[in-house]
């Protein structure tokens, strides 16, 4: 939440615009449920923008709670949304750079 506050995240509405949103999507095997904190993060199984990066990094991951690995979770979620890979080099990422 402080770093939300420290990038001009004010408003703490769920389905608001905002500037930055950050979730913690998993840590390791852990898996903590409290009022302000759930991991793992209980739509990460939902999100094709979560699991396609997170398959890229950690090809091995299992979630700590349904026991899937990625590919498995992959292969089931209801997500036909596409997902592109960042591109560094693209013409917005490099103005995003000149800025900061």
């Amino acid at each position: 939440m402080r770093i939300e506050y420290l990038l001009d995240r004010k408003d703490k509405s769920v389905k608001s615009s905002r500037t930055i949103d950050l979730d913690i999507l998993t840590y390791g095997n852990l898996q903590v449920d409290t009022p302000f904190l759930t991991v793992p993060h209980p739509r990460l199984h939902l999100r094709k923008f979560v699991l396609c990066p997170l398959a890229e990094i950690s090809p091995s991951f299992v979630h700590p709670v349904s026991k899937r690995d990625i590919a498995a979770l992959l292969s089931t979620v209801d997500d036909n949304s596409a997902v592109t890979r960042w591109n560094p080099n693209h013409a917005i990422a490099r103005e995003l750079a000149a800025k900061h």
